[in-house]
């Protein structure tokens, strides 16, 4: 089946973001957009690793390729942390605060 969710969520910082996601579509979008007052960043597939930076004084392009296998940063993250004493990139109070969010979200489309 296919569907399509959408939340709209505001920051404390007052910017406001909308997230879109599609399920089970012929051509599912994978991009990032951010839009701000001196320009924006465009990611318009981000399994390429291209991101489009818009501003007054022109356009650049930056090229981050994303890893053969998407995990092997974080465990490669978790295992240094382990071995340095250092914190992990991505804490488990941010996973969870992401979860929170989805959460809240699932909550208020079924609400």
């Amino acid at each position: 089946s296919r569907s399509l969710a959408t939340a709209m969520m505001k920051f404390s910082s007052g910017c406001v973001g909308v997230l879109q996601c599609y399920f089970g579509t012929v051509d599912t979008p994978d991009r990032l957009e951010i839009i701000g007052t001196e320009g924006r960043i465009q990611i318009e597939d981000l399994n390429a690793g291209v991101m489009t930076i818009s501003k007054s004084s022109g356009t650049t392009q930056e090229h981050h390729p994303p890893h053969p296998n998407f995990n092997a940063p974080l465990i490669a993250d978790f295992t240094e942390a382990i071995e340095t004493g250092r914190p992990v990139a991505i804490d488990g109070d941010r996973g969870a605060a992401v979860n929170q969010v989805i959460d809240e979200i699932y909550q208020d489309s079924i609400a």
